[in-house]
C-alpha cells in the first residue's frame, strides 16, 4: 500500500526511474514513499510496453503529486536515464535500477554523504583487480563491495564506507557532475553507464565512487538483491562480458581512467 502519510521534510533530489520488463515499480514507490526524507521529483521513464504502470502512476500521484512519467516506444537502455538527468533541477540525481529496493534511511544518507564526502554514493560496487579488463567474472568479496555476502544477505550490507572503482544498481550524484559524464562520450550504448560515471566524473573531476556504510534493513541501499538475477537481468544477455571488457579497456587505456588497485 502507498503510505498515507508522508515525510514532511523534502530534499533537494530528483529520482531517474526506468521500467522496462521488471515489475516492482510497486514495491519500489512504497519505499521510495516511505523514506524519512522525500525527493523532489520522481520522474519513471517507461521503456516500451511490457508492464503496465499508468494507471498505478495516477493513484501515486493522489498522495504525491510530483511524479512524471515519461514513456517511450524506443527502448533508450542504460544511458537514457543520463540523457534525462540534464533536465532535472536540483541539487541531487538518484538513478535507479528497476530491481532495487532501498532502506527508509537511504536517501537520507545519500544526501548528506554525497556533499560530506564529494562522492558518488552507490549501495553496491566493485573494485577492479590489477591488469584485468573483466573483473566482473571474479566473484570476491574483496572484489564485490555491498552485494556479497558469504552468509547468503538477501539486502545490501557494507561494514564501513568503502571506495571503489565504479558503482552498481543506484547512482546517487550531484547534477553539476552530469557535464562530465557526458564530456567524454561512450564506446558503446549497449552497456556500462556504471563504469562510465565512475570513470568520467573520477577523469574529469577527480570524484570518487562511495559504497555506504550498511548494517540493517533501515540503512541498506538495496533490501531485495534477489530481484537482480532474474532473467531480464542485463549480465545474462550474450556477449555481456566481451562488451564491458571494451568498456574498460576503453577508459583504462584510452581515457587515462586508473583504477583504486592499479599502478600508474
Amino acid at each position: 500500500m502507498i503510505p498515507n502519510e508522508l515525510s514532511q521534510k523534502t530534499v533537494d533530489v530528483t529520482i531517474v526511474l526506468n521500467i522496462w520488463k521488471r515489475n516492482y515499480i510497486k514495491e519500489q514507490m512504497i519505499a521510495l514513499l516511505s523514506q524519512i526524507v522525500l525527493p523532489k521529483e520522481i520522474w519513471v521513464l517507461h521503456y516500451e510496453n511490457y508492464v503496465e504502470i499508468q494507471e498505478y502512476i495516477n493513484e501515486v500521484r493522489k498522495v504525491f503529486p510530483n511524479i512524471f512519467l515519461f514513456i517511450s516506444d524506443k527502448n533508450l537502455m542504460f544511458f537514457g536515464r543520463h540523457s534525462i538527468a540534464i533536465s532535472a533541477n536540483t541539487k541531487f540525481i538518484w538513478v535507479l535500477d528497476d530491481d532495487v529496493i532501498p532502506g527508509v534511511k537511504w536517501l537520507n544518507n545519500c544526501v548528506k554523504k554525497c556533499d560530506f564526502l564529494n562522492a558518488i554514493i552507490t549501495c553496491s560496487g566493485r573494485i577492479i583487480q590489477e591488469n584485468t579488463f573483466r573483473p566482473e567474472s571474479f566473484l570476491s568479496s574483496k572484489a564485490y563491495i555491498g552485494d556479497f555476502s558469504n552468509k547468503g544477505s538477501p539486502i545490501n550490507l557494507c561494514s564501513k564506507d568503502t571506495m571503489v572503482d565504479y558503482g552498481c544498481n543506484s547512482y546517487f550524484f550531484k547534477k553539476e557532475w552530469i557535464s562530465a559524464f557526458w564530456n567524454i562520450w561512450p564506446i558503446t550504448f549497449l552497456t556500462g553507464d556504471d563504469i562510465h560515471l565512475s570513470a568520467a566524473l573520477k577523469i574529469k573531476l577527480n570524484i570518487a565512487t562511495v559504497v555506504l556504510k550498511q548494517t540493517d534493513e533501515s540503512n541498506s541501499g538495496n533490501l531485495k538483491r534477489k530481484y537482480g538475477v532474474d532473467d531480464v537481468a542485463s549480465w545474462r544477455t550474450p556477449g555481456f562480458m566481451n562488451t564491458r571488457e571494451e568498456v574498460f579497456q576503453y577508459h583504462i587505456l584510452r581515457n587515462n581512467w586508473i583504477p583504486l588497485l592499479w599502478k600508474k
